[in-house]
């Protein structure tokens, strides 16, 4: 199917990615419930697989700030190229670390923790749920074992401790310091993902009142992140949280891929693919409005209990994109780095005219316009409908009688 765009067709490719053709089993589920299984098809140049949250460590009341702890098997695609890219940077060193245990406590600098369960286990180290000495309030204190990666994600956090997090609906951290050769960062605690609570509500269509109240404060947050020039890079259905479900408060976690948006050149590779906005796969410049497009995918799956498309691959958001709001304005696909992968562009008569007009410009529009509609004429498929010869000789092209004058 040919889509019309400004004087240039352009049309879908055939579930070509990469260059190479993408087979699609048929028994190949788009959706597993509400879970993001979400893949990049486009570069799989990171071996090193990332290991995402847990469900347990959802069930456990702690998913915001849980990192990345041993993935089931449908989960073990959430990580985003980012991530892969930096662990493949990182070699996944570890620094020796003491084992820490149920009942030992970590000495940060604004008290001591004592750990009273895990909650998560990964690549990255643990999550633990602890509780300050003189204090009842419990916190959940990511312990990373990678001292580079606690670091980065400590810089990350840092970029938004300029907002404050309560009023503009964003996670919270207390500290970070170090403790026997591992990286601690001690987070509030909330409650169940959106994720969770699609799943446990089996992906039923959610109240407006719910999808209201999370749009309205989801936009806060990027407005706020907006103000200071920073872009979250990773919002999807289980990194928005439920605050308090019974006053529908939301918070917006998982910092860790944050970055200033001055820092998103053409080609970042940033984002899970369900909510991969189309300007970061067709390879269009960057900036916040990466999450906006992120958090629209994340209301429409609230609203409607599901992803509101196919989007297991980048193809296939494309094409879905295309289905539902038709082919982007020609100046876009024009600037976009990586539209040979999903499109075509067919040498038809309007791009023809453009090729015939830059050769010969003593023609003005009105003669390649009547040309035009003549040779469509003549090559209409219904023959019924097919000009006659006599009708040839009466046309517009052929008299001239729309302009005063001949011209060869």
């Amino acid at each position: 199917k040919k889509y019309r765009c400004g004087t240039l067709r352009y049309k879908i490719r055939q579930h070509y990615v990469c260059g190479s053709r993408c087979h699609e089993s048929k028994t190949h589920r788009l959706w597993s419930g509400c879970r993001d299984k979400g893949t990049s098809n486009r570069k799989q140049n990171a071996s090193t697989s990332i290991q995402r949250k847990s469900k347990a460590a959802y069930a456990a009341g702690c998913e915001g700030v849980m990192g990345k702890t041993p993935p089931s098997e449908a989960q073990v695609d959430l990580q985003t190229d980012k991530d892969k890219a930096k662990m493949s940077r990182r070699g996944n060193k570890k620094t020796e670390a003491l084992e820490l245990m149920q009942g030992h406590y970590l000495v940060g600098n604004q008290g001591i923790y004592k750990i009273q369960e895990f909650l998560g286990e990964g690549g990255f180290g643990k999550v633990a749920k602890c509780t300050k000495l003189g204090s009842p309030e419990m916190y959940a204190i990511k312990i990373i074992t990678n001292v580079q990666e606690g670091k980065e994600e400590f810089e990350s956090m840092k970029l938004i401790q300029v907002l404050e997090p309560d009023e503009n609906h964003l996670m919270k951290m207390y500290e970070c310091f170090s403790f026997q050769n591992v990286i601690c960062l001690v987070y509030e605690i909330l409650e169940e993902s959106l994720e969770d609570f699609l799943i446990k509500n089996e992906c039923k269509a959610t109240p407006l009142t719910y999808v209201r109240a999370l749009a309205q404060q989801m936009f806060q947050a990027l407005k706020a992140l907006k103000s200071i020039g920073v872009v979250h890079c990773d919002i999807k259905l289980d990194n928005i949280m439920f605050a308090d479900k019974k006053s529908l408060k939301f918070k917006l976690i998982d910092f860790g891929l944050a970055v200033e948006t001055k820092e998103l050149p053409i080609g970042t590779e940033i984002q899970v693919t369900r909510f991969r906005a189309p300007e970061v796969i067709l390879g269009l410049p960057l900036d916040e409005s990466v999450d906006m497009w992120a958090l629209g995918m994340v209301l429409a799956c609230v609203y409607f209990g599901k992803y509101p498309f196919p989007s297991r691959t980048e193809y296939e958001t494309i094409r879905a994109m295309v289905q539902i709001f038709g082919l982007p304005e020609a100046d876009t696909l024009d600037r976009a780095n990586y539209k040979d992968t999903f499109f075509t562009r067919d040498n038809d008569f309007d791009a023809m005219t453009d090729k015939h007009r830059n050769m010969y410009e003593m023609h003005d529009d009105d003669d390649h316009k009547a040309f035009i509609d003549l040779l469509k004429r003549i090559l209409e498929v219904n023959p019924q409908r097919r000009i006659t010869p006599s009708q040839a000789l009466e046309h517009d092209f052929i008299t001239m009688k729309l302009w005063s004058g001949g011209r060869d």
